[in-house]
């Protein structure tokens, strides 16, 4: 496996599924390189890019990620074929919580 590391903010709120006996967190993080302007006058847009994130067992994070929390994740990258199309995921080993929250908000627990 190759080991990566990403920074987003969550596009929306973490969801758990269960699979068999065991529980999956999946969410999306979303990272944009801001676009500029050439010297010759060209605009280059912003790019935004997603990746789908899961870990398995990640239940008890599931109440603190939430959509727009800025996160740092780090793990294996999966690429995943299904009729010809590639999917790429970070089977998350760490997550850390870069955004701070409003003082009344539920904090991690970590």
């Amino acid at each position: 496996m190759i080991l990566v590391t990403a920074v987003g903010h969550l596009g929306k709120d973490a969801e758990v599924k269960q699979l068999g006996n065991t529980n999956l967190l999946e969410f999306s993080i979303a990272s944009t390189k801001k676009g500029y302007t050439t010297s010759d006058g060209s605009v280059i847009p912003d790019v935004t890019t997603w990746i789908n994130v899961k870990k398995w067992k990640g239940e008890g994070l599931a109440p603190y990620l939430k959509k727009g929390d800025k996160i740092v994740v780090s793990g294996d990258l999966e690429i995943r074929e299904h009729e010809g199309k590639y999917y790429t995921s970070i089977i998350a080993q760490n997550i850390e919580f870069m955004s701070k929250r409003e003082s009344n908000s539920e904090q991690p627990p970590f």
